[in-house]
């Protein structure tokens, strides 16, 4: 059965937004107040970062009156000091939290849902980049190895004749995440770089910088084993196991980032995985001499 998993480094985050008011915040509205735009006693709880980030993209794109995509619902995020700029202003539309995190208020109206005054705790480029690589690193596919011949103990491989690896085109293709608040995105793609296997039998690895080919009935044997394979050079009945070799192949991915705000850069390699048991066979000629 094959074993999957994924491998990366990556730093998670805590940063908060806030919807309605925050406690000490100068500024207060609450559903029950009779005049929203009046500031009273009432007071909400902030989202987090993260929850910010759905909701941009469960509907609408982080940016001052812009409109959404995602989704959910069509949503407008606006400047609520240009909300208001022609009516009754509220009397703060920016704040700064004793930890010194600072935060714009905007109004998010969104396609059947009464409009709302949301905090958004300003995030660095580096902070959402790093939400979007969670999210990469959610998306990423395991590798489904294509092995020729197939591991199958009826048509494993053989001892002294190459083992084919591979995986699908669909696998073999970028994967990219966009994380989102008003003002600011981030976005973090994956790109394959090489496909690794690793034999189990105390060799060294062996990679090739692409998917890999796959052997179909009727194809001629190239005279040289391609990039993509590995020769064993003992059945597997000598394993630790006495079944199956414990390989693995795995896809290495370069990871990058690029925000609306010009920042980017290289975030280093990630690797997923997938562990095979690969049966090898031997198999030994008998050779009988004629009477002479």
């Amino acid at each position: 059965m094959p074993r999957q998993g994924v491998r990366m480094i990556g730093p998670a985050l805590l940063v908060v937004a806030s919807l309605m008011f925050a406690p000490g915040a100068t500024a207060k509205i609450g559903p029950a107040d009779p005049n929203p735009y009046d500031p009273g006693p009432w007071a909400a709880v902030d989202p987090t970062l993260d929850e910010l980030v759905a909701m941009v993209a469960g509907g609408g794109r982080g940016s001052s009156g812009g409109s959404g995509g995602g989704s959910g619902p069509k949503c407008v995020w606006t400047l609520a000091v240009d909300y208001f700029a022609f009516g009754q202003p509220l009397a703060h539309t920016e704040r700064e939290d004793p930890d010194g995190t600072k935060a714009v208020l905007y109004m998010r109206e969104c396609a059947g849902l009464a409009p709302a005054l949301v905090w958004v705790r300003q995030a660095s480029p580096q902070e959402l980049a790093a939400i979007a690589v969670d999210m990469v690193r959610d998306r990423l596919p395991a590798p489904q190895g294509l092995f020729s011949p197939k591991l199958n103990p009826d048509a494993a491989p053989v001892v002294h004749l190459p083992l084919w690896f591979a995986v699908s085109g669909g696998q073999w293709a970028p994967v990219s995440a966009t994380a989102a608040i008003p003002g600011l995105s981030a976005t973090v793609t994956a790109q394959p770089t090489q496909l690794v296997f690793e034999p189990g039998d105390g060799a060294a690895a062996v990679s090739c910088a692409g998917p890999g080919p796959v052997f179909r009935p009727g194809m001629a044997e190239p005279a040289t084993p391609p990039a993509c394979s590995y020769t064993y050079g003992d059945a597997s009945s000598v394993a630790p196991d006495g079944h199956g070799w414990p390989a693995s192949l795995s896809i290495q991915w370069e990871v990058t980032w690029s925000a609306s705000s010009g920042a980017g850069g290289s975030l280093g390699p990630l690797t997923t995985a997938t562990g095979y048991a690969v049966p090898v066979r031997e198999i030994q000629a008998i050779e009988q001499a004629g009477a002479r």
